[in-house]
């Protein structure tokens, strides 16, 4: 680049000198530096070529082959200006620098000896009078200039190499800093990333600088960056500017509804501008299971009392139901009216001692007996029973897995107690409703679950009713009880799975018993 400038100018400058003389001496240098140029520019192409074709291959030796043509025009330039005290001598350290900057030290004193060599010829052809210049000084008055110009070049050759060692190692020393630095800004982002919890910066403007992909997700926003916390989360905003430590609140979250979030304020310290960080997680599943603890300890402490109050109920109502049995055998002797109320007192002492039994049936269950349940026998055996036990439904086998019998972990006693619980509900809401219906029961296997599905095309169940169908004396039936729905859940829920209510297919209520898949069976 150095050679292909300088050359360019002194082609420009001779194209003006002949253009604006007819001196004969002119014309000559003229066309000796058109052929200083003609060669500079067939090297610099050459140099060109080759890095283009054979890239890095003996990139070296290209190298020294280009700096040593730049002492050679350099050498030419020399001679057509004056020789030895020629105001374009500086060419050579010129070229020396340009070759500690590519070659290093050792490159750049090959050069300056190469130049060297090419001046000292230049003072020798000057001393023979082989070459023109205007007036022919004595070789005594140009030896000063020519040690003072050779011992520069090796000069330049050494504070040059020196410089160019210099700046290479501090720009490794850049280079490994900065691979550091992304090094650790990587490990940061991954730290940050990697986290459950939200982690958020806010600047003094109450702008989020930063929220990490867990902070993202917890506020069901990806865009928060440089943006108002405020604009979005009001209450959190004001949360945050007045917590000096812990926080918990309700917060909505677009698309997730009502979040309970928790977590802990702290000042940005370190920092030029003000502000604070925040770490926080989503408490509502814990919040729920809190929930849901406390009611399990108010229901059991219910249960354990209310289980031995029932205990001491059942053994009288026994006795008091057959001593009615007793008396009914005497029922055609009674009038009318004594006829019927022996009727009345039998039929609800019966249905009493049927909500005792039931009662002891969800607080004091048996402890279920694991065992492979093949899913498609029971589900065939409940469906012909239920033919001759429901009334007002027709309960269908849905589809089942047909390449293989899907085969639960469970007590059958008591997944065949949930399964016939659940239809006995189905034809009780639809026979409320005046009408007959379907009840559809099938299975299926998901991963390492086992997923009963009980449907019918009754009236369904009202989201808002969804979550408390499950809890004890809780029901919608003037007839029921509110134990039959929270028994199927005990059983379940003993049997290490879950049930859950949804909205069927058939448009009405669809009820999902979630169990473990066999693996002994699966594997086999």
């Amino acid at each position: 680049m150095f050679r292909a400038i300088v050359v360019t100018l002194l082609l420009g400058t001779a194209m003006a000198v002949k253009a604006t003389t007819e001196e004969v001496l002119f014309a000559r240098a003229a066309v000796l530096l058109y052929a200083i140029a003609g060669l500079s520019y067939t090297t610099i192409l050459a140099g060109a070529l080759w890095i283009w074709r054979f890239r890095n291959r003996h990139v070296v030796a290209v190298a020294y082959l280009q700096l040593c043509a730049d002492a050679v025009v350099s050498s030419f330039l020399v001679v057509l200006t004056g020789g030895v005290e020629s105001i374009f001598v500086f060419l050579y350290s010129l070229a020396v620098l340009n070759a500690a900057i590519v070659l290093s030290r050792s490159g750049a004193m090959v050069i300056a000896m190469v130049s060297t060599s090419m001046y000292a010829l230049v003072l020798g052809l000057q001393a023979a009078h082989l070459i023109p210049v205007l007036g022919h000084a004595p070789l005594e008055e140009l030896v000063p200039s020519f040690l003072t110009n050779g011992a520069s070049f090796f000069l330049v050759a050494v504070l040059g190499g020196y410089l160019t060692t210099q700046l290479s190692r501090a720009s490794e020393r850049l280079e490994d800093a900065h691979a550091e630095i992304e090094r650790l800004e990587q490990l940061y982002a991954d730290v940050l990333g990697s986290l459950p919890s939200g982690v958020m910066s806010i600047d003094e403007n109450g702008c989020v600088a930063y929220v990490n992909g867990a902070g993202g997700e917890i506020l069901g926003a990806r865009d928060l960056i440089g943006r108002p916390l405020g604009a979005r989360y009001g209450v959190l905003s004001e949360q945050i500017v007045a917590a000096n430590d812990r926080f918990e609140l309700e917060v909505a979250v677009p698309g997730r509804g009502a979040r309970f979030i928790g977590g802990s304020v702290a000042p940005l310290v370190g920092v030029e501008r003000a502000g604070s960080v925040v770490v926080f997680q989503d408490l509502t599943e814990l919040r729920r299971l809190q929930g849901e603890v406390a009611n399990a300890e108010r229901l059991a402490e219910l249960g354990r009392l209310a289980a031995g109050l029932a205990h001491e109920v059942r053994n009288p109502l026994a006795a008091m139901i057959g001593c009615l049995q007793l008396l009914s055998a005497d029922a055609p002797r009674l009038d009318e009216e004594g006829g019927r109320m022996l009727g009345i007192v039998q039929r609800e002492a019966e249905r009493l001692s049927k909500l005792v039994e039931e009662f002891l049936t969800y607080a004091r269950p048996s402890a279920p007996r694991a065992q492979g349940v093949p899913s498609r026998a029971l589900l065939e055996e409940l469906t012909q029973t239920a033919k001759n036990g429901l009334k007002a439904v027709s309960v269908e086998l849905g589809r089942c897995e047909a390449h293989v019998d899907v085969v639960a972990r469970c007590d059958p006693a008591q997944l065949r107690q949930v399964l016939w619980n659940l239809l006995v509900n189905a034809d009780a809401v639809i026979a409320l409703a005046g009408r007959g219906g379907t009840v559809n029961v099938s299975v299926r296997s998901e991963g390492e679950e086992v997923i009963f599905h009980v449907d019918d095309d009754g009236p369904g169940v009202p989201e808002e009713l969804r979550d408390r169908v499950f809890e004890p004396f809780f029901t919608t039936r003037p007839d029921g009880n509110g134990l039959g729905l929270a028994t199927c859940q005990q059983l379940v829920r003993q049997n290490g799975g879950s049930i859950n209510v949804s909205t069927s297919p058939l448009g009405g209520a669809r009820f999902s018993v979630h169990l473990a898949l066999d693996r002994s069976s699966a594997a086999a």
